[in-house]
């Protein structure tokens, strides 16, 4: 079985009233597959690098992700 790493993806996203703005989201990776990306989590690349780095160091499970992801917006 492959491992499942997670990486930091940005994106910009262009809004009319701001502008371009950069926005960080999780792509989830099981060996080179890609199987899941949410987008456009934060504005602050440093809250999703640290997140990425404690679901890989902890190894986090994917069926846990969407319930961490609600985590870090509340």
């Amino acid at each position: 079985m492959e491992e499942t790493r997670y990486i930091c993806i940005e994106e910009t996203i262009f809004f009319e009233e701001f502008g371009p703005v950069k926005t960080y989201g999780i792509a989830v990776y099981n060996g080179t597959e890609c199987v899941k990306v949410i987008r456009d989590i934060s504005v602050c690349k440093e809250k999703i690098e640290h997140a990425v780095d404690q679901f890989n160091t902890y190894k986090l499970e994917l069926i846990h992700f969407s319930d961490y992801i609600e985590d870090l917006l509340a």
